[in-house]
């Protein structure tokens, strides 16, 4: 966990938002992977009527404003940088089918940071994407 995280991010650095229940306390995370320059990007649910996924970046303090206050972790050790932006311009351009067990916005963002792969669409996040 990086403290007071959300002051000074890294780009590769997980942030973790509270999802809505009604009931005090964390019960569940949205994630999002910080890119730089103030953005992250993350996998949202599109509709009931449609199995695919929003892909979006939204800028860091409209996510905060809208979301609530975030848990940020950072890897250990850094990340490859290249790869990571690599990862997500081939993510901003594919369709992600949404699944809420097999394929959300924590497969998702684990797939970014090449901790994880997503089926269909998504294999060409894992770590080896050419540059």
């Amino acid at each position: 966990m990086v403290p007071n995280g959300v002051a000074e991010p890294q780009p590769g650095d997980l942030f973790l938002f509270p999802l809505v229940s009604g009931r005090p306390g964390w019960w569940g995370a949205h994630a999002g992977i910080y890119c730089g320059d103030g953005e992250i990007i993350h996998l949202e649910y599109s509709s009931e009527t449609s199995p695919l996924g929003v892909v979006a970046k939204h800028s860091k303090s409209h996510l905060l404003r809208t979301r609530g206050p975030a848990k940020v972790l950072r890897r250990k050790g850094g990340l490859d940088v290249a790869a990571l932006q690599r990862r997500i311009r081939v993510a901003m351009d594919q369709p992600v089918e949404y699944n809420t067990i097999t394929c959300n916005c924590v497969h998702f963002a684990l797939a970014l940071l090449g901790l994880g792969h997503l089926a269909g669409a998504m294999k060409l996040l894992s770590s080896d994407v050419p540059p």
